[in-house]
């Protein structure tokens, strides 16, 4: 079973590094359609968003999503390379 990290950046990218980051694409982690599709994309940063993309009744919802969807995300990502990080909401909000 492969588990998600989040891999550090690299302060001089070049193309050839591993932590090169293209291109990213944050994604409501309500919208189930979205986070389907979201692997279809050459993005190489991958965000499901719990936080400002999310109405504030549907944060539970997007936590769940969230949660089914990681393994989903990380075996149909294009690249095994592609990073994936959920973003949540800060821990002074309360919405954890």
């Amino acid at each position: 079973r492969r588990h998600l990290s989040l891999r550090a950046f690299s302060t001089n990218p070049r193309p050839s590094d591993a932590r090169f980051i293209a291109s990213g694409l944050y994604v409501p982690g309500n919208q189930d359609r979205m986070l389907t599709k979201c692997v279809t994309t050459q993005a190489t940063l991958l965000v499901p968003d719990m936080e400002d993309s999310v109405p504030i009744n549907e944060k539970a919802k997007a936590r769940d999503m969230i949660r089914e969807k990681l393994s989903y995300l990380r075996q149909n990502a294009f690249s095994e390379k592609v990073i994936i990080t959920p973003r949540t909401n800060g821990i002074t909000t309360g919405l954890l």
